[in-house]
Protein backbone atom coordinates (compact mmCIF):
# COMPACT_ATOMS: atom_id res chain seq x y z
CA UNK A 1 0.00 0.00 0.00
CA UNK A 2 1.58 3.12 -0.71
CA UNK A 3 0.29 6.48 0.26
CA UNK A 4 0.84 9.84 -2.11
CA UNK A 5 0.15 13.24 -1.52
CA UNK A 6 -0.05 12.42 2.35
CA UNK A 7 2.34 11.52 5.31
CA UNK A 8 2.08 8.21 7.15
CA UNK A 9 2.20 9.01 10.74
CA UNK A 10 0.98 6.23 12.33
CA UNK A 11 -0.73 3.24 10.97
CA UNK A 12 -2.18 -0.02 12.98
CA UNK A 13 -3.89 -3.21 11.80
CA UNK A 14 -6.90 -3.74 14.03
CA UNK A 15 -8.59 -7.04 13.72
CA UNK A 16 -5.43 -9.01 12.30
CA UNK A 17 -6.05 -12.35 14.23
CA UNK A 18 -3.70 -14.90 12.97
CA UNK A 19 -0.24 -13.94 12.32
CA UNK A 20 1.16 -16.87 10.19
CA UNK A 21 -1.74 -14.85 7.92
CA UNK A 22 -1.90 -11.30 8.47
CA UNK A 23 1.13 -8.82 8.91
CA UNK A 24 1.55 -4.94 8.26
CA UNK A 25 4.66 -3.32 8.64
CA UNK A 26 6.43 -0.63 7.04
CA UNK A 27 8.70 -0.54 4.04
CA UNK A 28 12.06 -0.15 5.56
CA UNK A 29 12.65 1.45 1.52
CA UNK A 30 9.80 3.72 1.29
CA UNK A 31 8.10 5.57 4.85
CA UNK A 32 5.59 5.82 3.14
CA UNK A 33 4.68 2.64 2.01
CA UNK A 34 2.95 -0.36 3.61
CA UNK A 35 3.27 -4.09 3.67
CA UNK A 36 0.68 -6.39 4.21
CA UNK A 37 -1.09 -9.68 4.01
CA UNK A 38 -4.37 -10.69 4.94
CA UNK A 39 -7.00 -13.70 5.09
CA UNK A 40 -8.75 -13.57 1.97
CA UNK A 41 -12.74 -14.64 1.42
CA UNK A 42 -14.62 -13.87 4.41
CA UNK A 43 -12.39 -11.81 6.34
CA UNK A 44 -12.41 -8.05 6.69
CA UNK A 45 -9.24 -6.36 7.55
CA UNK A 46 -9.22 -3.04 9.12
CA UNK A 47 -5.67 -0.76 8.49
CA UNK A 48 -6.03 2.32 10.14
CA UNK A 49 -3.83 5.28 9.18
CA UNK A 50 -3.08 8.23 10.67
CA UNK A 51 -2.02 11.21 8.40
CA UNK A 52 -0.40 14.59 8.05
CA UNK A 53 0.43 16.89 5.06
CA UNK A 54 -2.42 15.65 3.41
CA UNK A 55 -2.98 17.69 -0.18
CA UNK A 56 -5.80 17.36 -2.42
CA UNK A 57 -4.01 14.66 -4.74
CA UNK A 58 -3.86 12.31 -1.84
CA UNK A 59 -4.51 8.65 -2.62
CA UNK A 60 -3.65 5.21 -1.43
CA UNK A 61 -2.67 2.81 -3.92
CA UNK A 62 -2.74 -1.36 -3.35
CA UNK A 63 -1.07 -3.77 -5.57
CA UNK A 64 -2.12 -6.99 -4.63
CA UNK A 65 -0.12 -10.05 -5.55
CA UNK A 66 -1.34 -13.17 -7.10
CA UNK A 67 -2.32 -15.72 -4.52
CA UNK A 68 -4.41 -18.45 -3.60
CA UNK A 69 -7.72 -17.64 -1.83
CA UNK A 70 -7.64 -18.43 2.03
CA UNK A 71 -10.97 -18.84 3.99
CA UNK A 72 -13.41 -20.50 1.38
CA UNK A 73 -14.47 -23.88 3.06
CA UNK A 74 -12.89 -26.43 0.61
CA UNK A 75 -15.87 -28.68 0.26
CA UNK A 76 -17.97 -26.64 -1.11
CA UNK A 77 -14.93 -25.97 -3.98
CA UNK A 78 -11.36 -25.86 -4.24
CA UNK A 79 -9.64 -22.23 -3.51
CA UNK A 80 -9.34 -20.00 -6.34
CA UNK A 81 -6.12 -18.71 -7.38
CA UNK A 82 -6.72 -14.52 -7.07
CA UNK A 83 -5.12 -12.94 -10.08
CA UNK A 84 -2.51 -9.54 -9.10
CA UNK A 85 -4.67 -6.83 -9.17
CA UNK A 86 -3.85 -3.04 -8.22
CA UNK A 87 -6.46 -0.45 -6.85
CA UNK A 88 -6.63 2.79 -6.64
CA UNK A 89 -8.46 5.37 -3.51
CA UNK A 90 -8.09 9.21 -3.97
CA UNK A 91 -9.22 10.85 -1.12
CA UNK A 92 -11.42 13.71 -3.28
CA UNK A 93 -13.87 11.04 -4.42
CA UNK A 94 -14.69 10.53 -0.50
CA UNK A 95 -18.76 10.38 -0.19
CA UNK A 96 -20.65 10.68 3.06
CA UNK A 97 -17.20 9.90 4.21
CA UNK A 98 -15.74 6.49 2.38
CA UNK A 99 -14.87 5.46 -1.19
CA UNK A 100 -14.44 1.40 -2.08
CA UNK A 101 -13.35 -0.34 -5.28
CA UNK A 102 -14.70 -3.76 -6.07
CA UNK A 103 -12.42 -6.45 -7.26
CA UNK A 104 -14.25 -9.34 -9.02
CA UNK A 105 -13.47 -12.54 -8.91
CA UNK A 106 -15.98 -15.86 -10.11
CA UNK A 107 -19.32 -14.66 -8.10
CA UNK A 108 -17.58 -13.06 -5.66
CA UNK A 109 -16.48 -9.45 -5.18
CA UNK A 110 -14.07 -8.47 -2.87
CA UNK A 111 -14.38 -4.86 -1.76
CA UNK A 112 -11.62 -2.14 -0.63
CA UNK A 113 -13.36 0.80 1.31
CA UNK A 114 -11.40 4.03 2.18
CA UNK A 115 -13.34 5.37 5.07
CA UNK A 116 -12.36 8.49 7.27
CA UNK A 117 -12.88 7.81 10.77
CA UNK A 118 -14.50 10.00 12.97
CA UNK A 119 -12.25 9.69 16.43
CA UNK A 120 -14.31 12.27 18.57
CA UNK A 121 -18.06 12.22 18.58
CA UNK A 122 -20.98 10.06 20.28
CA UNK A 123 -20.56 6.68 21.34
CA UNK A 124 -24.09 6.53 21.78
CA UNK A 125 -26.80 7.11 19.62
CA UNK A 126 -30.13 7.68 19.96
CA UNK A 127 -33.41 6.90 17.75
CA UNK A 128 -36.89 6.91 18.40
CA UNK A 129 -39.70 5.18 16.28
CA UNK A 130 -43.34 6.13 16.29
CA UNK A 131 -45.16 2.71 15.28
CA UNK A 132 -48.51 4.01 13.85
CA UNK A 133 -49.67 0.30 12.66
CA UNK A 134 -53.41 -0.73 14.18
CA UNK A 135 -51.75 -4.91 14.61
CA UNK A 136 -51.82 -4.98 18.75
CA UNK A 137 -48.43 -7.13 20.22
CA UNK A 138 -45.61 -6.82 17.88
CA UNK A 139 -41.55 -7.01 17.62
CA UNK A 140 -38.83 -5.46 15.91
CA UNK A 141 -34.98 -5.81 15.75
CA UNK A 142 -32.02 -3.26 16.06
CA UNK A 143 -29.89 -3.65 13.51
CA UNK A 144 -26.45 -1.89 14.06
CA UNK A 145 -24.08 -1.25 11.31
CA UNK A 146 -20.71 -0.57 12.93
CA UNK A 147 -17.49 1.89 11.68
CA UNK A 148 -15.70 -1.68 10.48
CA UNK A 149 -18.77 -2.85 8.64
CA UNK A 150 -19.28 -5.32 11.14
CA UNK A 151 -22.56 -5.90 12.10
CA UNK A 152 -24.44 -6.07 15.37
CA UNK A 153 -28.30 -6.53 16.74
CA UNK A 154 -30.83 -7.34 19.47
CA UNK A 155 -32.70 -9.95 20.28
CA UNK A 156 -36.45 -9.69 19.13
CA UNK A 157 -37.89 -6.39 21.01
CA UNK A 158 -42.15 -7.22 21.85
CA UNK A 159 -44.03 -4.37 22.26
CA UNK A 160 -47.72 -3.96 22.52
CA UNK A 161 -49.97 -7.10 23.75
CA UNK A 162 -53.30 -8.28 23.81
CA UNK A 163 -56.08 -5.89 21.74
CA UNK A 164 -58.10 -3.69 24.09
CA UNK A 165 -61.65 -5.78 24.85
Amino acid sequence: MKITGADIVAFDATDFLHPEVSGLERDPKNSNTLLFKTGTRGDTSSIILRLSNIKANARIRLDLDRTREQGSPPRFRPPALIPKASVELAFKDLERGQTLKAIPLDVYRDRVILRRVITKGPMDVNFELEDKGETQGDYYYVRVVQANDALAWSSPIWVGGLSPR
